[in-house]
C-alpha cells in the first residue's frame, strides 16, 4: 500500500515529538521521517499518530521496513544505537522482519500442538530437582518413561486419550508378563524394575 511522503531530517527528540501523519486531501496518512545522522533508521508516523522506530535496508534484493521499537518506550539515541546493530545484520542478509515471522509462528504451532509427553515429563522432574527429590528417584521416573512410553513422547498430551492410556497399560501388563523387559546380568536374570 501507499507509505505517504518520506522526509529525510536530523531525527531529535524534539523532531519526534512534533512529528504529525501526512494529511492529503485532510485525510491523514503514513509518514516516514529517515534520519540523515544513521542511514538506514526513522520514524513512522501512522495515520492514527501512533509512533515507531524502524531500519529501512535492502536483504537479498528485497527493501525490508523492519519497526522495532515504538516512540516513547526508548530515547532516540538508544533506538539509533539500537538500529545501527540491526542494520549491520541486515547487511550480512539476516532479515529481522522474516525472523520475526518464523518465530511467531513457531510459538503459534506450539502452542496449537501442545505439550508433548517429552516436554511434560522436563517439567515434572525439573519440578522434582526443585522440591529436592533424590536423583535416583528422578533417575528412575525417566527411565521408566524411556523404557515404557518411548514410541509416546513426542506426542502431544492433548492427542493421549484415556483408552490408549488404558490399552498401553495393559499391553505393558502382558508384555512384562512375556519376559519382554528382563535383562542378562551376570549368570541370572533380573527384571527391569517398573
Amino acid at each position: 500500500g501507499r507509505v505517504g511522503t518520506s522526509i529525510a531530517m536530523k531525527l531529535t527528540e524534539a523532531a519526534v515529538a512534533r512529528a504529525a501523519p501526512l494529511l492529503v486531501d485532510g485525510v491523514a496518512q503514513k509518514r516516514l521521517l529517515l534520519d540523515v545522522k544513521q542511514i538506514g533508521f526513522g520514524v513512522a508516523v501512522n495515520a492514527g499518530g501512533s509512533k515507531s522506530y524502524f531500519v529501512l535496508r535492502r536483504v537479498a534484493g528485497k527493501q525490508v521496513r523492519y519497526k522495532f521499537k515504538n516512540v516513547g518506550e526508548c530515547t532516540v539515541a538508544e533506538a539509533r544505537r539500537e538500529a545501527a546493530k540491526i542494520l549491520g545484520q541486515m547487511s550480512s542478509g539476516v532479515d529481522p522482519a522474516a525472523e520475526r515471522r518464523a518465530a511467531r509462528e513457531k510459538a503459534k504451532r506450539a502452542k496449537v500442538r501442545g505439550f508433548t509427553l517429552r516436554e511434560a515429563t522436563e517439567l515434572a522432574l525439573g519440578t522434582m530437582r526443585a522440591k529436592g527429590r533424590s536423583d535416583t528417584t528422578i533417575a528412575g521416573y525417566e527411565s521408566l518413561l524411556k523404557l515404557y512410553l518411548a514410541t509416546w513422547l513426542d506426542r502431544p498430551l492433548a492427542e493421549i486419550s484415556r483408552g490408549e492410556v488404558r490399552a498401553r497399560h495393559q499391553a505393558l501388563v502382558a508384555e512384562i508378563a512375556r519376559g519382554k523387559f528382563l535383562l542378562k546380568r551376570g549368570r541370572g536374570r533380573r527384571r527391569v524394575s517398573g
